[in-house]
């Protein structure tokens, strides 16, 4: 059975089979793979999400963790804002 596994583990991994498979799926698959064809736009957003949060539970304070370019962090409305960014340092 072992032998068997590796067998079809090899075949499926050889660059024939794959490159047949993404052929496959090039021409009979989804075009668009980006779209899921969701409408979110009229669910609330994650910032009114954490602001209504903040604000039923009368919440002072905030904190974000690993907070890219301040695109949420800037707009929450809150007393007390903090954000820890994570470094990380190769040696």
């Amino acid at each position: 059975m072992n032998i068997l596994k590796k067998k079809l583990y090899r075949l499926f991994s050889s660059k024939r089979v794959l490159k047949l498979i993404k052929s496959y799926h090039t021409m009979f698959g989804e075009k668009d793979i980006g779209s899921l064809h969701f409408d979110f736009s009229k669910e609330p957003s994650r910032f009114d999400i954490i602001q209504w949060i903040i604000a039923n539970n009368n919440y002072k304070s905030y904190l974000e963790i690993g907070c890219f370019s301040n695109e949420l962090f800037d707009r929450i409305l809150c007393k007390k804002k903090q954000v820890s960014i994570q470094f990380r340092v190769e040696i």
